[in-house]
């Protein structure tokens, strides 16, 4: 249930930073987190090329796909909407790395580069709530309507901060009409989120240099510690 899926994540997060001196936590948006000194919000880590990439529109929808049978369900609705075009990547290794169903929707083999530059052409995008390629997507300013996938506590999660950011909307299947109607004379300017993500390395290099000047000043009032000196043969 959902219940015992948010207790269990938020175990894991309790285990996994026991005698943490600080924790970080990555979103799409600044959040002020009163009375709690040790955790920090940060912004994404995306990798450098993203840079090199200019958004434009080419009147197509990108989808990713997170499992190879959420195909069916896109392949049906497309059926009776052959007029969108769409191209989907999946890893799917039993068809070609190009495969076309029927006219106008696209299947392609996971390739990074490859999603980058569609990315960057597509009018929107259309993912499973997977923390990175949402980012990735706001990035260059695609609009985004996320399907977070049934038990995965941490999806539903990412749908919602994303939401909260303004990336788009969700929903629960791949139907994409809803999508498509949302698409409709929508301007998006994610220019707050670009800002937000070109400070990442200046806010985790200052995280690191308070971590690290608070360590030191713990080890430097710790009383000097007997050393062992192992005979020549031990070391």
């Amino acid at each position: 249930s959902g219940k015992i899926d948010r207790w269990l994540f938020l175990l894991n997060n309790k285990l996994t930073a026991i005698g943490a001196k600080s924790q970080l936590a990555l979103s799409f948006k600044s959040y002020s987190i009163p009375g709690n000194s040790k955790l920090q919000i940060h912004p994404p880590l995306l990798r450098t090329d993203i840079s090199n990439y200019k958004p434009t529109n080419n009147g197509y929808i990108l989808v990713y796909l997170l499992n190879k049978g959420y195909s069916e369900e896109l392949m049906e609705w497309h059926k009776h909407n052959q007029e969108v075009r769409v191209h989907c990547f999946w890893d799917n290794r039993e068809v070609n790395e190009v495969f076309n169903p029927h006219p106008n929707l696209t299947f392609h083999l996971l390739n990074d580069d490859k999603f980058l530059e569609y990315m960057s052409g597509c009018t929107g995008y259309v993912s499973t709530a997977g923390f990175e390629s949402i980012c990735e997507a706001m990035y260059l300013d695609k609009p985004i309507m996320v399907v977070p996938v049934d038990g995965h506590y941490e999806q539903s999660c990412n749908a919602i901060d994303a939401l909260r950011a303004g990336a788009g909307i969700s929903s629960k299947t791949f139907d994409l009409t809803k999508f498509v109607d949302y698409l409709e004379d929508l301007e998006t300017n994610h220019g707050q989120f670009r800002r937000w993500v070109a400070n990442a390395d200046y806010q985790f290099l200052n995280t690191l240099e308070v971590v690290s000047d608070q360590v030191r000043l713990r080890t430097d009032t710790l009383p000097d510690q007997p050393r062992l000196i192992l005979p020549q043969h031990a070391r």
